[in-house]
């Protein structure tokens, strides 16, 4: 109870109240897993916090290791429905998903998947995209043995998707829809297309995308806004230095056991960096924010070009505030877009 208290920055927290509606969300949850993995020397995963939000039943947990059926890149945002899953990549996204399984009906499940979470152990050399891809469908396999299969993805999320669903195909697994949140381009071609922005008075043209997005916002939001941005150039940061200190690390032998890599954060931003993705032959939705960062209109073209069957859709946000595609009122125009491409979904949330 303490150590919810303390999490949560609360007075006090009954144990049979949810961590989420709580106010809890993906960086609490991180500071939640350690605090539990320092105090009771039991290291639980994301998916644990969705399958058991009480502090009762979190307890019931770390007393029995079996009480958990999930495997690791998996959490059970909504487990509960009929109808197959859609499984939505994101990195370190599962709280943000929340809404949008709330709006998409009661008999839609929807399992978050963060690559984040897997074991760096379970991943075989070389490590690139692909060798990732086929760990997740392999735990993916394991919920749903076969298709069809629907999957998503936010932002480098939206990318790992991709690759998840074209090993998928090649498994002669049948992807009924490939749906992407703004998702990133491969590392290759963001740079060929950005090589030249400098010059072109790319900086300015940002500092002033952000000023009229900040000009209409309320105070609380126009805060908002800015945190979330930095934490993004943050993250971004962290993992461009992050991914020097793995090839230096790399270099000197010290980041494999017994032949495999032990750091799933060492395997995923290299392996995201070289990924290039092949066409995909199924159906994709491309969700994308109604305000654009200067230079982003290329994307729409590169998504165009890699999947002939592209369903274009736009969502009032911005594009590199992505996390608002999922609170209100932009989670309701997302969920009803997103919901032609999933099963039975002319019923959902009815």
């Amino acid at each position: 109870v303490k150590i919810w208290e303390s999490v949560l920055n609360l007075p006090t927290v009954g144990v049979k109240e949810n961590f989420f509606e709580l106010g809890g969300h993906s960086l609490l949850v991180t500071k939640l897993l350690r605090r539990v993995e320092h105090t009771f020397g039991r290291r639980l995963s994301m998916a644990a916090i969705f399958e058991a939000p009480t502090i009762e039943q979190q307890a019931s947990v770390l007393g029995n290791s079996s009480a958990l059926r999930w495997q690791s890149a998996l959490a059970p945002i909504q487990p509960a429905g009929s109808r197959p899953p859609f499984f939505c990549f994101g990195f370190s996204a599962g709280p943000v998903f929340r809404a949008l399984a709330g709006r998409l009906g009661s008999d839609q499940p929807l399992i978050g998947v963060d690559p984040t979470l897997i074991e760096g152990s379970q991943v075989p050399a070389p490590y690139r995209m692909e060798e990732i891809a086929a760990c997740i469908a392999k735990q993916m396999r394991e919920l749903q043995p076969d298709g069809p299969y629907y999957l998503g993805g936010i932002c480098a999320g939206g990318l790992v998707a991709y690759a998840t669903a074209t090993h998928l195909l090649a498994q002669a697994q049948q992807v009924a829809t490939l749906a992407l949140f703004e998702p990133h381009t491969s590392h290759h071609d963001h740079s060929v297309e950005h090589s030249n922005g400098f010059r072109h008075g790319w900086l300015s043209q940002r500092v002033k995308f952000h000023i009229q997005n900040l000009q209409p916002l309320e105070a609380k939001e126009a805060m908002a806004y800015m945190r979330d941005h930095i934490r993004e150039r943050s993250r971004v940061l962290f993992n461009l230095v992050n991914g020097h200190l793995h090839k230096l690390l790399n270099d000197l032998r010290l980041c494999t056991r017994n032949g495999r890599q032990q750091n799933i954060q060492n395997i995923l931003g290299p392996a995201l960096k070289a990924y290039r993705p092949e066409p995909f032959p199924g159906q994709v939705a491309l969700f994308q924010a109604t305000h654009r960062e200067p230079g982003g209109d290329w994307e729409r073209q590169y998504w165009m070009e890699l999947a002939p069957k592209l369903g274009i859709h736009e969502v009032p946000g911005y594009s590199n505030w992505i996390v608002r595609f999922f609170v209100e009122p932009n989670v309701d125009i997302l969920a009803s877009k997103l919901r032609t491409y999933l099963p039975g979904a002319q019923n959902a949330g009815s």
